[in-house]
C-alpha cells in the first residue's frame, strides 16, 4: 500500500488491511479557510473514494465518511466545502463519502446531536444501525 500525505486515511487503511477495524470510520474536519494546497485535499479524498469497499448488499453503502465543519464565514472556504461535498465525483471520485457543514448550523446542536447528526450522514451511507455511545 503506498503512503501519501494523509496520516489520518493512512491510518485507516492500514487498520482495514490488518482487519483491525470494525465498522469503519468517521472522519471529522474543522476548518476556518480554505487549505492552501486545496486541490492535493481533493486528490486525497479522490483516492480514498477509490480505495473503500462499497456494501455487498447495497452499492452505494460505504466504509468510510469524511465531514468538513467550517469554523466562521469565509466565502472561498463555504464555495470549497460545497465542491467537495457535491462536486467531487465530477472530477473523479468514485464514491460519495464526503459531508459538509457550517459551524453557524451547528452552534445550535449539542455536541450529541452532532455526533448522532454525523453518525446519521454514515448510517445512512452504510445501511446499518449504530448506538451512539456520548461520554461525558
Amino acid at each position: 500500500m503506498p503512503k501519501w500525505d494523509a496520516p489520518t486515511l493512512n491510518s485507516y487503511f492500514l487498520r482495514r488491511e490488518r482487519y483491525i477495524y470494525r465498522n469503519g470510520e468517521i472522519i471529522l474536519v474543522f476548518l476556518d479557510t480554505r487549505p492552501i494546497n486545496f486541490q492535493r485535499l481533493f486528490e486525497i479524498v479522490i483516492e480514498a473514494t477509490k480505495k473503500v469497499n462499497p456494501s455487498k448488499e447495497r452499492r452505494k453503502i460505504y466504509e468510510l465518511g469524511i465531514s468538513f465543519v467550517q469554523v466562521g464565514d469565509e466565502p472561498r472556504t463555504a464555495k470549497f466545502l460545497s465542491f467537495i461535498d457535491c462536486d467531487l465525483e465530477k472530477i473523479g471520485a468514485k464514491h460519495h463519502i464526503v459531508d459538509s457543514k457550517n459551524w453557524l448550523s451547528l452552534k445550535q446542536m449539542s455536541v450529541q446531536e452532532f455526533l448522532k447528526d454525523a453518525l446519521l450522514y454514515r448510517q445512512n451511507s452504510l445501511g446499518k444501525t449504530h448506538q451512539l455511545q456520548v461520554y461525558k
